[in-house]
């Protein structure tokens, strides 16, 4: 019920970015989410904190109003009375911040008065000092002035220097120019470092304020972080469902997986829809073939579409998929040897699938039908007959204890393990059977070969390689039976491909015909139709004929003649 529902919410927002493309979070706004956690951690505001919430109340009122426009039925998180306080904070913190990130003289009325006031005291020093530099011009490096420490200085020449006439703030990194302030500018610089003073205790006050406001209110800005997060987070599940032609699937109520051309993200267009059904007809299936043709990332795609479909989320596969919610998920894949636990490659596989296998143990007897293990290579690592032999025993183990399973292998043993474990099936990574190159589809019913000779060949190795390979002529019986099965089964198909475009060509002509000859049907009754209506027209005129020599005295020689020569021309005609 909880993945039915956020499912429901999904398609909610997904109907909603249909609507509005614009509905969403820009990159330069999304940058700002992480200030409000800042914010509620320090309770305490910066300018550039302020600034940052203020861009995240601008879009979160900007994203609610086009909600609103589109009539959107998603819950915005905040109630009617919270978003008329988030409009306040929004034209409140406008009114203070500046163009900048820094504070606006208009934030209040003390700060503005100071601001004048240093603005007119900076503006006299810089006469005083261009008057100084012009007076004092052999002194000077060049002619400009800077600040130092806070304080206006200018740049006298080492040489020239008098200690009686200056104070020195710093030095260039030559050693030649001294950033000195004049002893008669001392008073000046003061009286601005004061104003300076003022001005940033009259900044932190105001931030000092809006702080304490919005603390108050700090349950507002979570809502505020969840409405934002949820729109940036929906509008990426979105765009990627769009990007990789993704589908709901139909979460059913008993325990089967039915995936329908799934299609791995990562791969893009290269990628090769496979199917995959696990369901209690089917409770395991034994996935074999070419190295490098696909088993690995089929079975991937199978965990990753079971993950996403649990999520609430649309899978890349076709519609129509099935996802049942299972209680316990078990995904073995790739090397997780561990050092420092002394841990090789088999051994850590071991610890896991033991882990797993103990927990699927103790689950109740209707969770363990709901359970779903996806098993990569678990014979490698070890000897190759021990190896198969124990994956065996755990596929037997799940099997019984009606867990559904999708291993993988390239074990001649576990290639056969249908005639020793009832309910397992197997299937297998196609390959062109001329070329030997994989073709990434998977065929049910039977294994298929590792053909991993053909694969060193193709790869390049040094030609001795290759040709002990073919000279070794090694004992491969079940690998050569699996390749002229598949090779039979290749054959099959293109026969079959053959007749079915054979009786298309039938079926075609055997319509064309048909159509034909209710096309000459119709034209001989519309002929027949045509002659009748003449017949009935002739009759009428020998009907009108009577009827008028009826009327004619006996005898009457004019009517016989018109007569006569009527009857001649129907018979004329007949």
């Amino acid at each position: 019920e909880q993945v039915l529902q956020r499912q429901r919410e999904m398609k909610r927002w997904f109907s909603l970015f249909q609507k509005g493309e614009e509905i969403c979070l820009s990159p330069t706004v999304a940058e700002h989410l992480p200030c409000i956690e800042q914010f509620l951690t320090r309770r305490s505001l910066d300018e550039k904190i302020l600034h940052s919430l203020f861009l995240l109340l601008k879009e979160a009122l900007f994203l609610r109003n086009r909600m609103l426009a589109l009539q959107a039925e998603n819950d915005t998180v905040l109630q009617e009375k919270e978003w008329e306080k988030v409009k306040r904070w929004h034209f409140e913190v406008k009114q203070v911040l500046g163009e900048t990130t820094g504070l606006s003289d208009t934030a209040s009325p003390l700060l503005k008065e100071i601001r004048q006031k240093k603005h007119l005291l900076e503006e006299n020093i810089r006469l005083f000092l261009s008057r100084w530099m012009e007076e004092n011009r052999e002194e000077m490096q060049e002619f400009l002035c800077t600040l130092r420490s806070g304080r206006y200085v200018v740049p006298v020449r080492m040489d020239r220097f008098d200690p009686h006439k200056y104070i020195v703030h710093d030095i260039s990194t030559t050693g030649k120019t001294y950033f000195s302030e004049p002893y008669e500018l001392v008073k000046w610089n003061n009286e601005r470092q004061a104003l300076t003073a003022r001005e940033k205790e009259e900044e932190e006050r105001i931030l000092r304020e809006i702080s304490e406001t919005f603390w108050e209110e700090r349950e507002i800005w979570r809502k505020i972080r969840e409405f934002l997060e949820k729109v940036n987070v929906y509008r990426a599940f979105y765009e990627f469902s769009r990007a990789h032609s993704c589908h709901f699937p139909t979460i059913v109520d008993k325990p089967q997986w039915n995936l329908i051309g799934m299609r791995h993200p990562l791969l893009k267009e290269k990628a090769v829809p496979v199917s995959i059904r696990l369901s209690e007809e089917t409770p395991a299936l034994i996935l074999s073939g070419p190295n490098s043709g696909g088993k690995t990332v089929s079975l991937k795609t199978l965990g990753l579409c079971v993950v996403m479909g649990c999520c609430g989320l649309p899978i890349p596969a076709e519609p129509g998929s099935e996802i049942f919610v299972p209680s316990f998920l078990f995904v073995q894949v790739g090397d997780e040897q561990n050092i420092e636990r002394d841990w090789s490659a088999f051994t850590a596989r071991l610890y896991r699938l033991k882990e797993a296998l103990h927990s699927l143990q103790q689950t109740p007897e209707e969770g363990k039908k709901m359970a779903i293990f996806l098993l990569d290579e678990p014979s490698a690592g070890t000897h190759p007959e021990e190896g198969a032999i124990f994956a065996e025993a755990v596929l037997s183990f799940l099997v019984r204890h009606k867990a559904k399973v999708l291993l993988t292998t390239h074990s001649s043993l576990l290639k056969s393990s249908h005639n020793r474990i009832a309910g397992v099936e197997h299937a297998s990574m196609g390959f062109d059977p001329v070329t030997l190159q994989p073709t990434f589809q998977i065929q049910m019913g039977i294994p298929g070969p590792s053909l991993a000779f053909p694969l060193i060949q193709r790869m390049g190795f040094p030609e001795e390689i290759s040709s002990y390979l073919k000279e070794s002529n090694p004992s491969l019986f079940m690998e050569e039976v699996l390749h002229s099965l598949h090779r039979l089964r290749e054959e099959y198909r293109h026969l079959e491909e053959h007749w079915r475009r054979k009786n298309e060509e039938l079926e075609r002509e055997k319509q064309q015909w048909e159509q034909k000859k209710e096309e000459e049907y119709q034209k001989w009754r519309r002929k027949m139709h045509q002659e009748l209506e003449q017949v009935r027209t002739a009759l009428s005129e020998v009907k009108k004929w009577m009827s008028e020599w009826k009327k004619q005295p006996e005898g009457s020689a004019e009517f016989s003649s018109r007569m006569k020569e009527k009857m001649e021309s129907l018979q004329e005609w007949v």
